[in-house]
């Protein structure tokens, strides 16, 4: 199993870094919830595609908004689990998510985010807000979760510790939950990993940006 994949439930830079105070959730339209690497010059960068779509967006990351230089997933594996775990994670996008009334919100996740999406989407407002989740390989362990939200769950084209093709088969039972497969690996939408793939990032980013737009206008046209 690959340094990502062992994680449940998230590619630093020296440019420009989105350094403005959080935003209320009511503020917001798009939450990214990021893996183990936090936040990066290239999630910025991600994110500023949104926002100049009109698409109000935020950063969630396991290091209080810090950013860190990992030179490999190794190290950033150590920091995760030394600085923040599996359990704060969760716990971290619970209460950013609850207690408060926002406009429709989309949660975007990646590795770890994506599997914290997954725990906490039977605790959140169905009509309020969608879970977009990719590559979350723990997600297997934990399929007795009902989401009560829709979710998107997108597959890497295989995983050395499950069949990919079995966990979709399960999970697509639950009529809350919409699965992909790719023909990407672990990772490819992370340009720190070894697995990014270009041409995948801009596929798979329409793509994002046309879910987003379904949830928040029933359209898929944005920006």
């Amino acid at each position: 199993m690959g340094i990502l994949g062992k994680i449940f439930l998230a590619t630093t830079g020296d440019a420009k870094k989105r350094t403005a105070p959080e935003q209320p959730l009511k503020n917001m339209n798009l939450l990214i919830v990021s893996d183990i690497f936090g936040r990066t010059k290239a999630l910025d960068n991600l994110a500023d595609y949104f926002d100049e779509k009109k698409i109000k967006t935020q950063i969630l990351d396991p290091y209080n908004r810090r950013y860190r230089n990992f030179e490999n997933e190794n190290q950033a594996y150590s920091a995760f689990h030394a600085e923040t775990g599996l359990g704060n994670y969760i716990d971290l996008l619970k209460q950013k998510l609850t207690g408060k009334k926002p406009e429709k919100t989309v949660i975007l996740g990646f590795s770890a985010g994506a599997s914290a999406i997954w725990a906490v989407s039977h605790h959140i407002e169905a009509e309020l807000f969608k879970g977009v989740c990719f590559y979350s390989s723990q997600i297997r362990n934990y399929m007795e979760i009902k989401p009560k939200i829709k979710i998107e769950l997108y597959f890497a084209k295989a995983e050395p510790a499950y069949d990919v093709d079995a966990v979709i088969s399960k999970l697509e039972i639950n009529n809350k939950v919409t699965c992909f497969k790719t023909n990407f690996m672990h990772g490819f939408m992370n340009e720190r990993s070894a697995n990014f793939n270009e041409d995948g990032f801009l596929k798979y980013r329409e793509i994002i940006k046309n879910s987003i737009a379904r949830h928040l206008t029933g359209s898929a046209d944005v920006g």
